[in-house]
């Protein structure tokens, strides 16, 4: 340890060094629970801060390959970077940004998307998610482009197809979207959007669609008046959602993030002041 005895205060020197601290800090993120798998990601400071997808069933193991980062730079704070269908790995490789595919018990990764899409776009995506039937990959896709602001949508990839391909956008026209999610039967999806210049602890809203032939049919907004988040169809095929409504009398428990639910109309579960939910900061939250 230095010693400051005779030394003035600004001029300490620490005991312990901000490197010290946190280089054997493991940051632990994006759990998921398939069958009797549970996967996580551990960033990894001994690797420069690479982020490898861990799995668990009778043992512990790294799934993806040394020579990947899965972590995706969407909306430039990332997060939701992968997801698991019936133990095979899809997942965005930070160093391209990439989607890839690995099947399970394997060791190696093929990708999904492109390099650069056909008009010189960077493809990036996050909120990966399966559909029931394992036929489709539904993600908030990000083009990013050298010669204006980028754009985003929401975008599918066909799994049954072979090769790689560009995403289909099946929702555009918002500035920012987040969280997709598939009903129990696939027929629906739900998903958050919002407007520049709110953040999404302002104002978002919750849309919903028929999916169909690979396209996006009766969209309409469900939900909004407020921020939302963690949207998701039980197995019965209603929606939740956790909701902040802005209100001006700040005791009303609808301001606080109480639980929602949406069938025809929308319904309020819970009336506490309390937090059941907390504002899109990152995907997969």
């Amino acid at each position: 340890m230095t010693r400051n005895k005779d030394t003035p205060f600004v001029k300490w020197e620490p005991a312990l060094s901000p490197e010290a601290v946190f280089s054997d800090s493991i940051g632990l993120n994006e759990i998921h629970i398939e069958g009797k798998c549970t996967y996580w990601l551990e960033q990894r400071p001994e690797e420069k801060g690479r982020c490898v997808a861990v799995q668990r069933d009778s043992v512990v193991r790294d799934i993806t390959p040394p020579r990947f980062n899965v972590r995706t730079t969407v909306h430039e704070y990332g997060g939701g970077a992968y997801t698991v269908f019936k133990n095979d790995l899809y997942f965005v490789n930070f160093y391209d940004q990439r989607i890839y595919h690995q099947s399970k018990g394997t060791s190696e990764a093929q990708p999904l998307t492109p390099v650069l899409n056909d008009d010189g776009s960077l493809g990036k995506y996050a909120a990966l998610t399966v559909s029931p039937d394992g036929t489709k990959l539904l993600f908030v896709y990000e083009k990013e482009y050298t010669t204006k602001e980028n754009e985003n949508f929401l975008a599918v990839l066909d799994l049954n197809a072979k090769g790689v391909s560009e995403p289909r956008i099946i929702a555009a026209g918002s500035d920012f979207y987040a969280d997709p999610v598939f009903s129990p039967t696939g027929k629906k999806v739900a998903w958050l959007q919002w407007e520049h210049p709110n953040m999404p602890w302002d104002s978002t809203a919750l849309m919903t669609g028929t999916f169909e032939d690979n396209a996006l049919h009766a969209v309409k907004e469900v939900a909004g008046g407020g921020a939302i988040c963690f949207p998701r169809f039980d197995s019965e095929g209603k929606l939740y959602y956790v909701k902040d409504k802005v209100v001006a009398d700040e005791s009303l428990s609808a301001n606080w993030w109480n639980l929602y639910r949406y069938t025809d109309t929308e319904e309020q579960i819970t009336s506490e002041l309390a937090e059941f939910g907390e504002p899109h900061w990152v995907f997969g939250q």
